[in-house]
C-alpha cells in the first residue's frame, strides 16, 4: 500500500509539472524585444507583433511624459489570436504585463484607425498610472512583487482607472471620447435626470449598465478635469492616491485640487452637452411605443429594464434579442403582433431574418475551446432546426435568396484582418461561394442583401462608408463601390427594408455633437436621407417594418423598443436629403495600408520564445503548507472529510509566479510552526483556459521535524465545462486528496506533543462529480433565473494504518484499513416568478424562488431540501460620499428548509438503500425551520473592492421550526451570507 501511494504521489506531481510547463495552443511562440517590452506572440500574429514593435516604445514614452515621469520598468506584452472576442487587459498579478487579444473589434469599439495600437495605448496607460510610485513603494515592489500596490488595491476604483485609460487613448483625436455613440450614456443620463454621482459609478454597481458605467462616465470626467486643471495636477492626484498618502480617493482629490470630488463632479455634469429636446421620446409626434402605439406613456414591456438589441425585419415580421432569447412578432398592414420567443441561447451576437421571414442567420459566442470563438448558423423558424456553418470566426451573418437559392454572407475575422465570406446552402450543407478580403486594420460590419447586391458598413482608418459588393454568389459578381456622406459621422447597424414602397438601407449614425440618429440610403437613386434632429434615447438598430422604423432606444439603465414614423418626421422638417458621394473601396484600402509604412520591415527581429518569467513574481510573508491530522471516525460529507488541516505553518515564505499569458501559475512555499517543531514545504501548480473548458490545481507537500519525515500529502483537482447548444452547461470535476505519514496533532498552530502517536497512516480520497445545468437568466430582473441543475458526486475514501500499531492509534482495533463510499445526488430548480407578471424595473415582487434537494450530503441528513423566495426587493445601486460604501439592494426573503435523517448516522453508499427503507418506514426524524430575512447588500466602494461581484448580504432573520412547533423556539439572528 505504501509503495502504491508513493508512486501515485510522484506520478501526479510529474503530470502536473508537464501540464504547468505547457504552452498555449500555438506551438511556435516567438519573442521580439524592444527597449521597454518583450513582445510575445505566436507566428499567426506576427504582423500584429511587427506593428506593435515599431510603435510600442514611443507610445510608452509619450504616456510617461504626459504623467511627468520617466519610463522606469520593462514588461512583457502578449499578443494572442486564441479568441475572436476583441479585448485586452493589463495586470500586475505577480508582475506587470499586458495581454492583447489579436482580433477584429465589433462596431461599438471601432474607434481607432489602428486598433491594435489604440488598445495597447489604453492598457499601457493602466500600467503607467498605477505605477506612479515613490521610492519607498518601488523598494517594496522590487522585493515583494508588482502586485503589492496599496493605492491600486484599496484606493483607486475602476472609475478613475478606466477614466485615465480612456482619456489617454482619446488624446490624439481618436478613441472613445471622440465617438458620439460612446458619449451617449453620459449625455442621455443628464437629459433623463438620472446623472449618477461619482460614487454611484465607481465600479460596484451590479445592475445594468454595471461596470460599463465606470467607462461611460470615467473617461469624460478624466478629460474634463485634465482640461480644466491641467495634466500636471492630474498626475499629482494619481501620485498621491497610488502612494496611499490619503485614505480615500475623495480625500486625495480634495488635497490636490482643493475642491471636493462632489463639486468637481457637478461642474463636470454641467459641462456635458445635451440637446434641447424632451426627456421622453414619446413627446415627439413621430415616435410611438412599439408594444402599445396608442398609449401616451411607455408600455409595461418597456418599463421592465430590458436590453433590446439585434433588431431585424422581413416582409412579414420583426425580431429582436432580449434576455438571451430571440423574439419574433408579425409586422403587416401597419400592425405588430404579440411577440413570441423563438429560442434561447447563450452569447447571441446577432440574428438576421430572411426577406420571407422563414430563416434566421444567427451569430453567437462559443466557449467550447480554449478561447471564445464566434460562430454562425442558420435557424429554420417553422421547424426549429439548426444548420451549423463549420467554419469558426464568423460574425454578423445574414441570409437571403438569389435566383431561388439560399445564401449566407458573414464577416470572417482573424487577427487584424477581416473578409466577407458567402456560402450557398442546399438545405443540408454550406458550400463556400466567394470571399472579399480587406486590408489589415480595415473593418466590415452588418452585411445585408438588397436589389441583388450585398451591402455593408466599412471602416478604413476613421472613414466610415456604406459599400456595395455586388453579387457575391461567385467571385465574378464582386463590385467595389462605396458611398460616403458626412466626413465626421460614425455609422452602425446596416439593415435592408422597405420605406414608402421603396427598398432602402437603414442605419444609425451620429456626429460629434448629436445623439445617434436614423439614416437611410436609396440604393437605386443613391439618395441619402438623414434625420437632422435628435430624439431622447437615440436611434439604435433601426429596421423597417410595417411601414415604420422600429428601433432600440438607449437610456442610462435600460433600453426601450420604439417606432419612428418617417413621414411625420419628414413633414416636421426632420429629414435632410443629400446625394451620397461615390468612391472605390480598393483606393481607400491601399491608402490605409500605406499608413503602416516601414512598421512591417526595418529593425524587427524575433527569436524562439525561451524566456519564462519565473524570476518575477510575488513574495508572500506566510506559507501555504498544510499540516494534516487524520480523524477517521469523524464521518465524511459532501464538502468535508476525515483529513483535517490542523497545523497551519504561520512562519515562512511563499513565491508565486505565472507565465505572461496567465494560463499557468507556480507556487513554492516553505514554513515552520510555532516553536520550530515541524517544517513544511509545498509546490503548487494551477492553471486554466480563458473559458471554462479546463482548469487544474495540484499541490504536493511534505512535512518534516527534527527526527526526519513526518508526512507527505497531495491535493489535485481537475475540472472541465462544456456548453451544450447554448442551452445548458455540462461540468465534470475530479478531486484527489492523498496523505501518508504521522498525524500532526495540533491546535491553532501549536503542536500537542503530549499525544504520543508514532503510527504511520495513509488516506486517499477520490471524488468524481458531474453536473448539468440549464439555469439561465430569464429576464432583466436581478432574480429572474429559471432552469434545473442535476448533479451527482461519487466519493471513495480509503484510510488506515500503514504497517504496525503503536501504543496510541486513531483506529479501533481491527480497523487497520477502512473503505468508505458515498453518493451525493443533488437537484436545484429556479423559477423566475411564481406570480404571473413581470416587475417594474428596479423592483422584485413576483416571487422568484429557488429549490434545492440533496441526499446524504451531511451527517445525520439522508434527505434535505430548501426553498428560498424573494418576497420584495428594491435596487438601491447608490454610493455615499465620504464613507466608501455602496448599497446594491434591499430585500425581504422567506426561507424554508427541512431534512429527514437520524442524528449521527453516516449515510455511506452501503446504507444508501437502507436509508430509503427507513424513510418509507417512518423511522427517520424530520426537522425543519422557517425564517424571514431582512437583507441589505452593501459593498466596499474603494479600490478593487468596488466590484460588481464583491458585495455581501448582511441580514437579520427571525424564524422557528414548524414540525416541532413551540413559540419558545423563536430565533432572532444576525449574520452575513449569500442569496440564491
Amino acid at each position: 500500500m505504501r509503495r502504491v501511494f508513493v508512486f501515485a504521489l510522484l506520478l501526479s506531481f510529474v503530470l502536473c509539472f508537464v501540464s504547468a510547463a505547457g504552452m498555449p495552443s500555438h506551438s511556435k511562440i516567438r519573442i521580439a524585444s524592444t527597449k521597454w517590452f518583450d513582445i510575445i506572440y505566436p507566428v499567426e500574429s506576427e504582423n500584429s507583433a511587427r506593428e506593435l514593435f515599431d510603435k510600442a516604445d514611443s507610445i510608452y514614452e509619450k504616456i510617461c511624459a504626459s504623467y511627468g515621469k520617466e519610463p522606469d520598468f520593462r514588461m512583457p506584452v502578449v499578443i494572442t489570436p486564441d479568441t475572436d472576442a476583441y479585448n485586452a487587459y493589463f495586470s500586475n498579478g505577480h508582475y506587470n504585463h499586458i495581454v492583447l487579444f489579436d482580433a477584429v473589434s465589433d462596431e461599438s469599439m471601432a474607434v481607432f484607425s489602428e486598433p491594435l495600437l489604440g488598445t495597447f495605448t489604453h492598457e499601457l496607460t493602466h500600467a503607467v498610472s498605477i505605477n506612479m510610485r515613490n521610492p519607498f513603494w518601488k523598494v517594496i515592489d522590487s522585493v515583494f512583487g508588482d502586485i503589492f500596490n496599496q493605492g491600486s488595491a484599496i484606493i483607486m476604483t475602476t472609475l478613475f482607472k478606466e477614466g485615465a485609460a480612456v482619456s489617454m487613448e482619446s488624446s490624439g483625436g481618436e478613441g472613445r471620447l471622440n465617438d458620439p455613440f460612446y458619449l451617449h450614456m453620459s449625455r442621455q443620463a443628464k437629459l433623463s435626470g438620472k446623472f449618477p454621482s461619482a460614487q454611484d459609478v465607481s465600479g460596484a454597481r451590479d445592475k445594468f449598465p454595471s461596470a460599463s458605467a465606470s467607462y461611460g462616465f470615467g473617461g469624460p470626467f478624466a478629460a474634463f478635469i485634465q482640461q480644466k486643471y491641467g495634466m500636471e495636477k492630474y498626475a499629482e492626484f494619481w501620485y498621491r492616491a497610488i502612494n496611499a498618502k490619503s485614505l480615500t480617493y475623495e480625500t486625495a482629490f480634495k488635497r490636490i485640487y482643493d475642491v471636493s470630488l462632489g463639486t468637481a463632479w457637478k461642474e463636470f455634469k454641467d459641462s456635458v452637452y445635451v440637446p434641447d429636446i424632451p426627456k421622453s421620446p414619446l413627446e415627439e409626434k413621430f415616435v410611438t411605443d412599439f408594444f402599445n402605439p396608442e398609449a401616451d406613456g411607455f408600455s409595461r414591456q418597456n418599463l421592465l429594464g430590458s436590453r433590446f438589441y439585434g433588431l431585424s425585419s422581413s416582409n412579414v415580421s420583426v425580431s429582436y434579442i432580449d434576455g438571451g432569447a430571440v423574439w419574433l412578432c408579425s409586422a403587416q398592414d401597419g400592425m405588430f403582433g404579440v411577440p413570441k420567443k423563438l429560442f434561447s441561447r447563450d452569447g447571441i451576437l446577432s440574428a438576421r431574418l430572411s426577406s420571407d421571414g422563414e430563416f434566421l442567420a444567427v451569430s453567437y459566442e462559443d466557449d467550447n475551446s480554449s478561447g471564445t470563438k464566434y460562430k454562425s448558423a442558420l435557424y429554420e423558424i417553422k421547424s426549429g432546426r439548426w444548420h451549423q456553418i463549420k467554419q469558426a470566426g464568423l460574425r454578423d451573418a445574414c441570409v437571403y435568396y438569389a435566383e431561388g437559392k439560399i445564401y449566407v454572407t458573414a464577416v470572417y475575422a482573424f487577427s487584424q484582418s477581416a473578409s466577407l465570406v458567402t456560402f450557398a446552402f442546399d438545405g443540408k450543407s454550406f458550400l463556400r461561394a466567394s470571399e472579399v478580403s480587406f486590408a489589415s486594420g480595415e473593418s466590415v460590419f452588418s452585411p445585408c442583401f438588397i436589389e441583388g447586391n450585398v451591402y455593408a458598413v466599412c471602416r478604413s482608418g476613421l472613414e466610415w462608408t456604406i459599400s456595395c459588393f455586388g453579387d457575391l454568389r461567385n467571385s465574378n459578381g464582386v463590385k467595389n463601390e462605396s458611398y460616403s456622406f458626412l466626413p465626421d459621422a460614425r455609422l452602425r447597424w446596416l439593415s435592408a427594408g422597405t420605406l414608402g414602397g421603396k427598398p432602402v438601407l437603414l442605419f444609425s449614425y451620429a456626429k460629434p455633437d448629436t445623439f445617434p440618429r436614423l439614416g437611410w440610403l436609396d440604393p437605386s437613386s443613391k439618395e441619402m436621407f438623414l434625420m437632422n434632429t435628435d430624439v431622447s434615447g437615440g436611434v439604435y438598430w433601426p429596421v423597417a417594418a410595417a411601414g415604420s422604423v422600429v428601433y432600440s432606444s438607449y437610456f442610462y439603465d435600460n433600453r426601450k423598443l420604439l417606432c419612428l414614423d418617417t413621414t411625420s418626421l419628414d413633414n416636421a422638417g426632420g429629414v435632410l436629403k443629400l446625394t451620397a458621394a461615390r468612391s472605390a473601396v480598393n483606393e481607400s484600402s491601399d491608402a490605409f495600408s500605406e499608413s503602416h509604412g516601414g512598421s512591417l520591415e526595418g529593425t524587427f527581429s524575433s527569436k524562439k520564445y525561451r524566456k519564462p518569467y519565473w524570476h518575477r513574481g510575488t513574495l508572500l510573508t506566510g506559507p501555504v503548507v498544510p499540516g494534516y491530522q487524520l480523524i477517521p471516525y469523524v464521518a465524511d460529507d459532501v464538502e468535508g472529510d476525515s483529513l483535517i488541516n490542523t497545523v497551519p505553518f504561520v512562519w515562512g515564505l511563499t513565491w508565486m509566479t505565472s507565465n505572461p499569458w496567465d494560463s499557468d501559475t507556480l507556487t513554492l512555499s516553505a514554513g515552520t510552526s510555532f516553536e520550530a517543531k515541524t517544517w513544511g514545504f509545498s509546490a503548487g501548480f494551477s492553471g486554466s483556459t480563458s473559458t471554462s473548458l479546463f482548469s487544474y490545481s495540484e499541490m504536493p507537500s511534505v512535512v518534516v521535524d527534527r527526527d526526519g519525515f513526518v508526512q507527505a500529502s497531495n491535493n489535485l483537482s481537475l475540472s472541465s465545462g462544456v456548453n451544450l447548444g447554448g442551452k445548458a452547461d455540462l461540468l465534470f470535476s475530479l478531486e484527489n486528496k492523498a496523505f501518508f505519514g504521522k498525524n500532526t496533532w495540533g491546535f491553532f498552530g501549536l503542536i500537542l506533543d503530549f499525544i504520543e502517536d508514532d503510527n504511520l497512516y495513509f488516506y486517499d480520497k477520490n471524488k468524481v462529480s458531474a453536473k448539468i445545468s440549464t439555469i439561465r437568466k430569464k429576464g432583466p430582473g436581478t432574480f429572474e433565473l429559471g432552469g434545473i441543475a442535476l448533479s451527482v458526486a461519487y466519493k471513495t475514501v480509503v484510510m488506515g494504518t500503514a504497517g504496525g500499531r503503536h501504543q496510541y492509534n486513531v483506529f479501533n482495533e481491527g480497523d487497520d484499513m477502512v473503505l468508505r463510499q458515498y453518493l451525493y445526488p443533488e437537484v436545484s430548480v429556479n423559477i423566475p416568478r411564481l406570480l404571473p407578471f413581470s416587475c417594474r424595473d428596479s423592483f422584485t415582487y413576483n416571487l422568484p424562488v429557488a429549490f434545492n434537494v440533496q441526499m446524504c450530503s451531511y451527517i445525520g441528513k439522508f434527505l434535505s431540501f430548501e426553498a428560498e423566495s424573494v418576497l420584495f426587493a428594491y435596487e438601491i445601486q447608490r454610493g455615499i460620499p465620504f464613507v466608501p460604501l455602496y448599497f446594491n439592494r434591499f430585500l425581504l426573503t422567506a426561507d424554508y428548509w427541512g431534512s429527514f435523517g437520524n442524528s449521527g448516522t453516516d449515510y455511506t453508499l452501503w446504507n444508501f438503500v437502507k436509508g430509503f427503507s427507513d424513510l418509507s418506514g417512518d423511522r427517520m426524524g424530520y426537522r425543519d425551520f422557517l425564517s424571514l430575512k431582512l437583507i441589505l447588500e452593501p459593498s466596499f466602494n474603494t479600490g478593487l473592492f468596488a466590484n460588481p461581484s464583491l458585495h455581501v448580504s448582511v441580514y437579520c432573520s427571525v424564524g422557528l421550526p414548524l414540525n416541532d412547533f413551540d413559540p419558545r423556539n423563536f430565533e432572532l439572528a444576525f449574520g452575513v451570507g449569500s442569496l440564491f
